[in-house]
């Protein structure tokens, strides 16, 4: 029975269409294969259980250090202890953000300025709730408790819910723990994804999570796609749709509508399934657009890259 590894893939798609074997179509190939790959995983916004993974994060306690603050200004010296970007000082009832450190100059966020401080120094805590997700994270599945060793089960918000319900929070506060997804709190062009929890933690723990990841390309002819068996005749039809609209050769509406039904059949078994949640609270929508030069459309419109 074939597996549809990279190889046997390759193979079926050249035997299909009479193409020689050469390095270079063996290559254009394999980008075919890839790019119908993500164009799988687009059809459902990555909501597929066969790319579930389960993954945790350690917590970590509060730390001192001592700060010369002064009024007017976003950065005060660090007299004594350590602080990292990201970090959150807990000044009085109030809390900020690191945005940076240099030395012993600490640069906090705007809404330090919108706070009264008088030139002083002060002994403050230093917590961390900012968390960065693995690199292939499409989005938390929340039907998975997001939980902790203690026992704690963490709520999702959207982030638009999260900073208002944070802001009305002390950090210190006795309530149960929330959490949501969102860019990098500092360097929101980096791409990447946080995880962020409040109430800080004030004490080591261990927080699980399961999350949908992007599968990763095939490149070795071993590979095999992520999907389950049965249903890899799904991205054989795509891979050879892409392939016939690039070489401009007939049958790729026929192509095309077989990998749309297969993929349908996905989408629909996902939607059956109960441990599946689409509008997850905490979780990014999936945006694939330019991922790996390729941009990637949900619609039957969708015309492979010709290259």
């Amino acid at each position: 029975m074939l597996r549809y590894s990279l190889g046997e893939l390759i193979t079926r798609v050249r035997n299909e269409f009479a193409l020689s074997e050469s390095v270079a179509i063996n290559d254009f190939i394999k980008d075919k294969i890839n790019e119908a790959l993500l164009w799988i995983v687009r059809q459902n916004n990555g909501r597929y259980n066969w790319l579930l993974k389960e993954a945790s994060l350690d917590t970590a306690e509060y730390t001192e250090a001592n700060f010369e603050f002064t009024k007017g200004s976003r950065t005060a010296t660090l007299l004594s202890g350590t602080v990292t970007p990201r970090a959150i000082i807990i000044y009085g009832s109030n809390h900020y953000l690191v945005t940076a450190v240099d030395g012993t100059t600490v640069t906090l966020g705007s809404q330090f300025l919108d706070d009264t401080v008088i030139d002083t120094e002060y002994t403050a805590d230093v917590a961390t709730m900012y968390f960065q997700l693995p690199e292939n994270f499409i989005a938390l599945e929340t039907s998975h408790q997001v939980s902790d060793l203690s026992g704690c089960v963490l709520t999702g918000y959207d982030n638009q819910r999260f900073q208002f319900m944070r802001r009305r929070v002390q950090a210190t506060a006795v309530m149960d723990r929330i959490y949501t997804i969102l860019p990098d709190p500092i360097e929101e062009e980096s791409g990447t994804q946080w995880l962020a929890i409040w109430p800080p933690y004030d004490s080591v723990d261990t927080v699980h999570y399961s999350y949908y990841a992007m599968p990763e390309a095939l490149s070795s002819i071993a590979d095999e796609c992520p999907l389950p068996l049965m249903d890899r005749t799904a991205l054989l039809y795509a891979t050879l749709w892409f392939v016939a609209v690039s070489k401009g050769f007939d049958r790729s509406v026929i192509y095309r509508d077989i990998a749309l039904n297969d993929v349908a059949k996905l989408r629909q078994a996902a939607e059956q399934d109960d441990t599946v949640q689409f509008e997850d609270a905490g979780s990014l929508t999936l945006d694939l657009s330019g991922t790996r030069d390729t941009d990637i459309s949900r619609d039957t419109d969708y015309t492979p890259s010709i290259v």
